[in-house]
């Protein structure tokens, strides 16, 4: 969860399309009453199958300040990541390839633009971590005028790209005594 609560029987808008109805709120197969920002869970949704949904579905209260469409991306965005507890301002520097959302297999290179329930890779600057390396930092959630807009993991960080920033004077102090 990454803002708001959700309760079992609420009316939520699980693809922006829709309105339904959630059957369960759950964390490790335990059924919970209500769950709130922060929470790490899953849930069920009536009149929904896995296959309707993918990696970045956003769900909110139908009720209660629902999420907007993002329209779309293209290179040079520049939002806020909100990775782990930090939220980083970060540019979108090349759209490397368009996926498909279930399987995951590249279905176009170098797109020009990503819009509503694309899946994709991106190169973004940004000071970050893998998932691989440091799960609980991996995971990452774009978000543009308070508005979640994508929700997905790093994959890889360029380490060459990272050391080039400027050191502070007691950085440089502390690599000469080195």
């Amino acid at each position: 969860m990454e803002t708001g609560a959700l309760k079992p029987s609420m009316v939520t808008a699980p693809l922006l399309k829709s309105t339904s109805q959630l059957k369960s709120v759950e964390t490790y197969h335990e059924a919970l009453r209500e769950v709130l920002s922060g929470d790490i869970v899953g849930f069920n949704v009536k009149n929904m199958s896995v296959k309707d949904t993918y990696c970045g579905n956003l769900v909110g209260d139908s009720k209660n300040d629902l999420s907007m469409e993002a329209g779309q991306i293209s290179t040079g965005y520049a939002p806020m990541l909100n990775c782990h507890m930090p939220h980083i301002a970060c540019k979108f520097a090349e759209l490397m390839e368009k996926t498909d959302h279930h399987s995951g297999k590249k279905v176009e290179d170098k797109p020009e633009f990503f819009k509503l329930g694309d899946a994709a890779i991106v190169d973004m600057v940004l000071c970050a971590e893998s998932f691989s390396n440091h799960p609980p930092l991996g995971p990452f959630v774009v978000d543009d005028m308070r508005q979640i807009v994508a929700v997905d993991i790093i994959k890889a960080v360029d380490i060459r790209v990272a050391g080039a920033c400027k050191a502070t004077k007691s950085a440089q102090k502390a690599q000469k005594s080195k």
